[in-house]
């Protein structure tokens, strides 16, 4: 939308644990996360999120994710960082 606004996010490094990545946000648009590492995918959901549950992100690729919930990543092997942007309305 001609409202929304970018807010750029610190990059978070995502271990073998759920880590957050960004709190819940009534304002958020949309969330755009990408997997930096080369080799190492990672997965999204909510705090219940494993190594073996979630949606996968692969090594390299991107997400768009449109809902105002809080997101947690969880790595399949080695820490990785992603990296983020935030669209807010």
């Amino acid at each position: 939308p001609a409202w929304a606004r970018w807010v750029p996010v610190a990059d978070v490094s995502v271990g073998a644990a759920a880590t957050s990545i960004r709190a819940a946000n009534a304002l958020r648009v949309g969330l755009l996360c990408t997997n930096t590492s080369g080799t190492v995918h990672v997965r999204v959901g909510d705090a219940t999120v494993t190594a073996t549950q979630g949606v996968q992100l692969r090594a390299t690729l991107s997400i768009t994710i449109t809902a105002p919930d809080a997101v947690f990543m969880f790595s399949e092997g080695a820490a990785v960082t992603v990296a983020c942007t935030e669209e807010l309305r």
